[in-house]
């Protein structure tokens, strides 16, 4: 294989000279206009000429270039660029060329059509330029190459070269990603171990590393190792199964008690990694839960803003890192998504406590999607820690599942899954320790009520019933949730629906249905998100203490924006706030 490989790399390095033709690095020009059209860069290749502003640059060895470096506002589907390079060669020949995007592109050669993601987008989330091959047959001479793209969620990369011969890449698919990496070798991607879910009796061991190895966890009671229990891959027909994702779930373990643990790989010559985390406790327990959620931003916007709020104190005595979801516009590349640019900037910062995902409907999206219950397992869950009681609810995608517009809904299918989650919710709520708990609290993604699409407050109220009426099954209170990009919270006693001022419109719409006035007794507390009533990002702040729930919510610059107190029966106690009641369309008052 190794010979393979080298053989590989020498083609590439060595073809393009053989057959003397080669991408002339430092032609590469771009202009961006959000009114560009797939068709217009057809005649960019029959010209040459680029309208519009025209920025220059040179290609990079690695093959890949963002083109954020050069637009750093761009915004997904709405921006457009046309890029213009130059083939240089020796002869009338057919070659391939392969290319590779984030996330849309087409792409003519002296106006002949070579090949197009355009409208679905690229289909690998590692782009490289052996992703897609093209015949071409180039011209002795300069050939011009045009490229119409638009940008992904969080980058803009093009990637291209040119293959050795016409008939393509010679090795097979799998080995596509190896070559490339021999040609660019970086560092092994190792992410973890890190311990989420933590509860008073369990937690969750992830960790991950881009080479295969087989590992086990043995963990215990600090300062009773010689009472330790070990968690090992069962072999698979005689053989211990190799993987890159590792996800130990622990089980039956003391409240509010320090655990070791230890991962040891198979391989010989690896160091064992070890770490240690505390169990919740059972009762009694004041604590702090600080939630962050919708942080869909470019991934260095996303983790400028992460280092910001943590440097301001916002996540400071945290006890509980939640994320209420909508990390990114979609999971197109999950490591680099939830760790590299989310879970980590927060571990680099100091925030080091427990971390408990929440599924939001961007987290249904994407390529990569499938990747959320590898690492965090099933999206719904439940958890006490001390007095509380806390629901981790999965509130779906926002649209029913369509065969026609976005093509994310023809692969969400949660019908069934929710009759599943309302099943086991019934179950959940039924415990001992749900019944016993002093408070009880939902973390989801939506709002329970209509809002602005009924479709999703009717699938939530399908498996969450037994939170509604007057008289509910389970009683709680507070639903903490994300999604609408705009801060606000409801008061059950007085039924009042109060947020963020509106920026964008003099009618302050927003309170709930009748329906919803019905059917809805408990707290509700929203926090906020890019492009909306309040900033862009916020926290909020849960303290659980003895009488009360004091909220808090920060923004992005650390303004609080609004702070109140929660007694259970009595009408919200407003201590500061920036916000304003809402009242519906039509109303004078």
């Amino acid at each position: 294989m190794k010979l393979k490989l080298l053989l590989c790399c020498f083609i590439i390095v060595a073809g393009c000279i053989l057959h003397g033709a080669e991408i002339e690095k430092n032609s590469f020009r771009v202009a961006f206009d959000k009114n560009f059209k797939p068709e217009d860069a057809k005649k960019v290749s029959e010209t040459g000429i680029l309208p519009g502003k025209v920025q220059t640059f040179r290609f990079p060895d690695t093959m890949v270039f963002d083109l954020r470096t050069l637009f750093k506002t761009a915004k997904s589907r709405k921006d457009s660029a046309i890029l213009n390079f130059k083939i240089i060669s020796d002869s009338d020949c057919q070659r391939a060329v392969g290319l590779s995007a984030d996330y849309w592109y087409t792409c003519y050669i002296n106006g002949k059509f070579v090949g197009t993601t355009e409208p679905v987008g690229e289909d690998n989330f590692l782009i490289n330029p052996y992703n897609r091959g093209y015949k071409i047959s180039l011209k002795k001479g300069v050939n011009q190459v045009a490229i119409h793209t638009s940008p992904g969620n969080a980058s803009w990369k093009i990637a291209c070269c040119l293959y050795p011969d016409s008939t393509g890449w010679p090795v097979k698919q799998e080995d596509r990603n190896n070559v490339f990496k021999a040609l660019f070798p970086v560092p092994e991607k190792i992410i973890g171990p890190e311990v989420i879910k933590v509860s008073s009796d369990s937690a969750v061991i992830i960790y991950y590393r881009e080479t295969k190895d087989a590992v086990s966890v043995a963990y215990w009671k600090k300062d009773e190792k010689q009472k330790k229990k070990t968690i090992s891959e069962t072999p698979v027909y005689g053989r211990i199964p190799q993987k890159n994702l590792f996800r130990f779930e622990l089980k039956n373990l003391v409240p509010d008690s320090e655990y070791c643990y230890e991962l040891h790989s198979i391989t010989p010559g690896r160091r064992a990694v070890s770490g240690s985390f505390r169990t919740a406790p059972a009762k009694n327990s004041n604590h702090t839960l600080v939630a962050i959620s919708d942080t869909q931003a470019y991934y260095d916007n996303r983790v400028a803003a992460i280092r910001k709020m943590v440097r301001q104190g916002t996540f400071s005595g945290a006890d509980l890192l939640v994320s209420l979801g909508d990390v990114a516009d979609g999971l197109d590349d999950f490591e680099r998504v939830y760790f590299e640019t989310f879970l980590t900037p927060f571990r680099q910062a100091g925030v080091k406590v427990p971390f408990y995902p929440v599924r939001g409907n961007h987290e249904y999206r994407g390529i990569d999607t499938d990747r959320y219950s590898d690492w965090f397992g099933c999206p719904y869950y439940a958890f006490r820690y001390g007095d509380v009681f806390y629901f981790v609810v999965d509130t779906g995608e926002d649209k029913p599942r369509q065969k026609v517009g976005h093509t994310y809904t023809l692969w969400t299918d949660t019908e069934v899954y929710f009759k599943s989650q309302r099943e086991w919710l019934r179950r959940v709520i039924k415990t001992e320790a749900c019944r016993s708990a002093k408070y009880r609290i939902v973390l989801a993604h939506a709002v329970p009520f209509e809002w602005e699409k009924p479709y999703y407050s009717e699938q939530i109220a399908k498996f969450a019933d037994c939170f509604y009426g007057k008289n509910p099954e389970c009683r709680i209170d507070l639903w903490l949730c994300g999604d609408i990009h705009s801060p606000y919270r409801f008061d059950p006693v007085t039924k009042e629906l109060v947020g963020a001022k509106r920026k964008f419109s003099k009618k302050r719409t927003g309170a709930l249905t009748a329906k919803d006035l019905r059917d809805i007794h408990f707290p509700i507390y929203v926090n906020d998100g890019p492009n909306g009533a309040g900033q862009r990002f916020s926290a909020t702040r849960i303290e659980v203490q003895k009488d009360s729930l004091l909220v808090t919510c920060t923004g992005e610059d650390g303004t609080v924006m609004d702070k109140i107190r929660i007694r259970k029966g009595k009408p919200f106690e407003i201590l500061k706030t920036t916000y304003e009641k809402y009242i519906p369309y039509g109303s004078s008052k």
